[in-house]
């Protein structure tokens, strides 16, 4: 295991011969390696390490260590994690939206968008980015703002209208002969 920029952590798969990296709440980021002839496929991985934006990963078998520097797409992954770690929630929405461009089926991206716009109030447009990844626990928070929200803007409306009903079903009963009254209770 190597722990890389932004709290993001890579392990490998020795049956595989394959790197996965994930982020600090292990969603799977990216993964990459396979056994092979071609040139820069890896036999046998013994090790691997980070140096900056680098991973370093030891190959026991042809005995040499394989440099592999981050791509574009990486890039933009790591500042959307970093913009999303520092409270920057604009700029993370705006990288999360360029990694649906690059793979529109990458469900961190759209959860990040998701928690952008919850933390930016948005809760009734967060929900279909959390809808769209299947996540559940944050759909739900977000309804309950809404939920909230609605309470907040139509309680004393309700109350009154609960007052209104009672106070015209008094006044109506008041004016019930006795005899009507008998018969409709019976």
């Amino acid at each position: 295991v190597a722990i890389g920029p932004e709290k993001t952590w890579s392990i490998i798969d020795e049956l595989r011969n394959k790197i996965f990296t994930y982020d600090f709440d292990g969603n799977l980021l990216w993964a990459f390696g396979d056994s092979g002839t071609q040139l820069g496929n890896l036999s046998s991985i013994e090790a691997i390490a980070y140096q900056g934006d680098t991973l370093l990963v030891l190959d026991k078998t042809n005995d040499n260590i394989t440099v592999y520097k981050r791509t574009e797409y990486g890039d933009v992954l790591v500042k959307a994690l970093q913009n999303q770690r520092d409270r920057k929630f604009d700029m993370a929405e705006a990288d999360w939206h360029e990694i649906l461009q690059r793979n529109s089926n990458f469900d961190t991206a759209y959860v990040g968008i998701g928690q952008a716009m919850y933390r930016n109030g948005e809760y009734e447009e967060s929900l279909r980015y959390f809808e769209a990844a299947y996540d559940t626990e944050n759909w739900s928070k977000s309804f309950q703002e809404i939920r909230k929200n609605w309470m907040a803007d139509f309680f004393l409306l309700l109350i009154a209208i609960i007052v209104a009903i009672i106070v015209a079903l008094v006044f109506f009963n008041k004016f019930i002969t006795p005899s009507a009254r008998l018969r409709t209770i019976s």
